[in-house]
């Protein structure tokens, strides 16, 4: 499973490279489902699991009633963030 990633390609410290770190998410979205499909599991998250995983990519706090709507404005601020669909 996909727990961390590097923010920039070549060790450079203090560079961000948005570009990168995009790919790292896609791709490790993509190979973590792969590996659960392998392993016969459901391809589904409950909400609190997908916080606890996902919330650090968050730009702002988490502000929804349930963790379904902190899900629905942690999806928006990422693909806005890193410009994903």
């Amino acid at each position: 499973m996909y727990n961390c990633g590097l923010i920039y390609a070549d060790s450079r410290p203090n560079q961000f490279d948005p570009e990168y770190v995009k790919e790292q998410i896609k791709w490790a979205a993509v190979m973590e489902t792969i590996q659960l499909c392998d392993k016969g599991y459901p391809v589904h998250m409950d909400f609190s699991k997908f916080l606890q995983t996902y919330s650090p990519l968050a730009t702002s706090a988490l502000k929804g009633q349930n963790d379904s709507d902190k899900c629905k404005q942690l999806l928006s601020q990422v693909r806005h963030a890193y410009s994903l669909m």
